[in-house]
């Protein structure tokens, strides 16, 4: 069984978001900087647009401005207000609870 899953696995990962993701665009280090960037990258994160699509939230709108702005990756760069993508992402995460 476990030689069955083993060879089937890039079949049935094949279209998996992650899949696409080159490691050399991540952050090697820290640890929390290459998180944030692979939770963004493959759009499984805890922004509100994502939480949103999950039925989560009831709204897509980002909480941290009020700019009526739909919360998603490009956003943080627009709102962060002096702070870094990552640091935006954390600040985000423990404000939505994740």
């Amino acid at each position: 069984c476990t030689s069955n899953s083993l060879r089937d696995l890039p079949t049935r990962t094949a279209l998996k978001s992650w899949r696409r993701v080159s490691p050399s665009s991540l952050p090697d280090k820290p640890r929390r900087d290459a998180v944030a960037a692979f939770r963004q990258t493959t759009g499984h994160d805890c922004l509100a647009a994502h939480q949103h699509r999950l039925g989560i939230f009831t709204e897509p709108f980002c909480p941290l401005c009020d700019s009526g702005e739909v919360m998603e990756r490009g956003h943080l760069l627009r709102c962060g207000q002096g702070l870094t993508e990552v640091s935006t992402y954390w600040e985000a995460s423990a404000l939505l609870g994740q």
